[in-house]
């Protein structure tokens, strides 16, 4: 069956401006920025950490001012009294950003521990002049790839579009985990290729996406997900979502069906079992105490089974790539790491919705100990059109364990083709749904490009 013909993306939406903080200026002082009438939620980087802060308008004649809750990620610890001396920037997120007008005050009230020594709110001044140029909303790229920068209820999100030269199925949208961001897919990306144009995104949270507070469940994140798609406007996609992505996913899948043609998750769970709460919970405790060593070890242990014998394929290295990542977080990437999992320890995962309509497959390597292959089958038991499939030799980091193995799996169910024999499934069942796979939607989906920014791709 021939390719489809390339759809155009739309005109680039007119890009958010950003603040531009100065210098610092120490001392108990009142801080004063400049911010649009409507506050919403401000990072504050202390000693090199970024906090997020919630802002709240006060009523009254204080109503020219805002209030700034004491709420602090990672949060100060009990014996730290200069917590915020030395504040070096802070800027608001979401809300829509700086403005140039409307003066405002600021109280930055540090936890009760560092304000009781004057008797009430510590201050300082930080000023925020005017706003950032405007940034385009399509950034020219490599031969045949795309970024373009987007906002969702004024927070940033970013897409990056890659061409394959023969596409025989509708484009692949990749969704991944925790610390994962959309140029990180490596090899998977370049084996999808063959068969598909690449649609990944950092959505608020991940990679150049804004930080995004915990408050905002899956279903924001879901909608900005939706977002992205009218904007780009690629047509039905196929929806690849990996560990915390596969939440988006499959939300995404469920309320907007008209959008996902097939839906594949790896390494998914309803919600955070019990046995994985406390050693998520210990990972934030190590982080916010800047024990590094100790996190990366907390995070990969989580992540990678530690089982005598277990034989993970490319397992040794896949650790150390993994013990690498962790250790060298930037403190943006940290903020957004606790913001995240605070996030998913706060409710169920894939909400309380009834199930995507469409196909779905949920795989996960054979030795997961963490979203483990009893948790995946649950979840493909709340999908009406499901399959459940065991990866021999591969763990929870599939992606990078078993890349090759993984795209053909998911090529052939997008396909409509079988793939319950081939060599790596360890087990494959029909968990809910016809004996025969439907068949596929129309092949060799394609995505436009303005040549201006495919460079001729």
């Amino acid at each position: 069956m021939g390719p489809w013909r390339r759809s155009p993306l739309r005109a680039p939406a007119r890009a958010v401006s950003r603040p531009v903080p100065t210098g610092p200026r120490r001392g108990p002082e009142r801080s004063v920025v400049r911010v649009a009438p409507r506050c919403a939620d401000f990072i504050v980087t202390r000693g090199g950490a970024p906090h997020i802060f919630e802002a709240a308008p006060l009523g009254g004649r204080s109503a020219l001012f805002s209030r700034v809750l004491p709420r602090v990620s990672p949060r100060p610890s009990p014996g730290d009294a200069e917590a915020f001396e030395g504040t070096r920037a802070i800027h608001p997120i979401g809300g829509g950003g700086v403005t140039g007008t409307a003066e405002r005050s600021l109280i930055l009230r540090p936890p009760q521990h560092a304000a009781s020594r004057s008797g009430g709110p510590e201050r300082w001044r930080v000023t925020v002049n005017g706003s950032s140029p405007a940034r385009p909303s399509e950034v020219p790229c490599a031969e045949g790839v795309s970024v373009r920068v987007h906002h969702w209820e004024g927070y940033r999100c970013e897409s990056r579009v890659v061409r394959s030269s023969s596409p025989r199925v509708a484009p692949v949208l990749l969704v991944g985990g925790a610390l994962q961001r959309k140029e990180d897919w490596g090899r998977l990306e370049r084996e999808l290729l063959r068969h598909a144009d690449v649609v990944s995104v950092d959505l608020p949270g991940w990679g150049a996406g804004d930080p995004l507070p915990e408050r905002f469940g899956v279903d924001f994140l879901t909608e900005a997900l939706r977002h992205m798609l009218a904007e780009l406007d690629p047509g039905p996609v196929n929806v690849l979502g990996g560990s915390y992505g596969t939440a988006p996913a499959y939300r995404l899948a469920e309320l907007d069906p008209s959008r996902v043609a097939r839906l594949v998750l790896v390494g998914t769970m309803p919600a955070i079992p019990e046995h994985a709460r406390g050693l998520i919970e210990h990972t934030l405790e190590l982080f916010a105490a800047g024990r590094m060593t100790e996190f990366a070890r907390a995070g990969v242990e989580l992540l990678m089974s530690s089982t005598p014998g277990a034989d993970v394929a490319c397992g040794a290295a896949v650790r150390r790539i993994l013990l690498h990542r962790f250790a060298r977080i930037s403190p943006e990437e940290g903020l957004k790491y606790t913001e995240n999992t605070r996030r998913l320890l706060a409710g169920a995962m894939l909400g309380g919705g009834g199930g995507p309509p469409q196909p779905v497959l949920v795989t996960t390597g054979e030795h997961d100990t963490f979203t483990t292959p009893a948790l995946c089958r649950e979840v493909a038991a709340g999908c009406a059109d499901s399959w459940f499939v065991e990866v021999a030799r591969g763990d929870h980091m599939l992606h990078l364990e078993r890349a090759p193995e993984l795209v053909e799996l998911a090529a052939r169910f997008y396909a409509g083709e079988p793939f319950a024999e081939l060599p790596f499934v360890r087990s494959a069942e029909r968990v809910r749904g016809a004996v025969a796979l439907p068949a596929p939607g129309r092949a060799g989906a394609r995505i436009g490009l303005d040549p201006a920014v495919a460079h001729g791709g």
